[in-house]
């Protein structure tokens, strides 16, 4: 839990990352969003992120336009900074990741 509560305080404060697989992290099954939205409204392994900004207690990120490096738009997923779990809506249900479900790298 403290290894998790420096990561969201580093998130919280700009710090770029990437989602990673390790053999840490539980396998879970998920609803997506529409594949045409999955770039921006679903997390992505292997693309760089930072702090968007924070709605109430969730945390935005900032993801990359396609074919861009210098352009963002606001994510579609978010992190409950209370709670550490990833939300990704789809269609009219909101899917949980909790913090066990995904790892991420500080870069």
């Amino acid at each position: 839990m403290v290894a998790e509560n420096f990561k969201l305080t580093k998130l919280m404060s700009g710090t770029s990352f990437v989602f990673v697989l390790t053999p840490n992290e539980c396998s879970s099954m998920h609803l997506s969003p529409k594949e045409e939205h999955c770039w921006w409204a679903e997390h992505q392994y292997n693309t760089k992120y930072s702090l968007w900004g924070m709605q109430d207690n969730r945390m935005y990120f900032k993801v990359p336009l396609p074919r861009s490096r210098e352009q963002f738009r606001k994510s579609g997923w978010f992190i409950d900074v209370n709670t550490g779990s990833l939300y990704v809506q789809c269609s009219q249900k909101l899917e949980e990741y909790q913090s066990c479900e995904y790892g991420i790298v500080l870069l």
